[in-house]
């Protein structure tokens, strides 16, 4: 929001994994029809949140920063092997596999990614959409 997300490697990585996941009609893309999808399904009760998840720890508010140091965790290798591995994990087989990138090629790309993701500098963020819904009940007028 703040103009600090330059173009990069992260913006790259992101614009190549929606466009392979979309290849594959999987895309990671946040889909704007998603609650008229869930109604049209039948759902109801049907609420959307949206969180915001920073980067790393560049927020100023605690309990942001907190979240975006687990976050940075989860999506790195961590100290010492200790993270979730998973911008690797959620990137390696579309990459891979769609693209035909050879893995080491996956890897030196998320790896120029993660730099960009670990600079505090940069104020950058994901936006989670959670979605909960619920079928009716049987004999449940709609």
């Amino acid at each position: 929001d703040d103009g600090t997300l330059t173009e990069g490697a992260l913006k790259m990585w992101h614009s190549h994994l929606v466009g392979a996941t979309s290849a594959i009609r999987r895309s990671i893309a946040y889909d704007p029809q998603t609650g008229q999808k869930l109604k049209d399904s039948g759902f109801t009760d049907i609420r959307e949140e949206v969180y915001k998840l920073p980067y790393n720890g560049w927020p100023t508010d605690r309990k942001d920063h907190k979240v975006g140091l687990w976050y940075h965790i989860a999506l790195s290798e961590g100290h010492n092997d200790t993270g979730g591995y998973g911008m690797e994990a959620m990137s390696l087989a579309p990459l891979a596999r769609i693209y035909e990138w050879p893995v080491d090629h996956v890897r030196k790309f998320i790896s120029d990614a993660l730099q960009q993701v670990s600079d505090t500098n940069v104020h950058a963020y994901n936006r989670l959409h959670v979605w909960t819904a619920r079928a009716p009940y049987p004999n449940e007028p709609q």
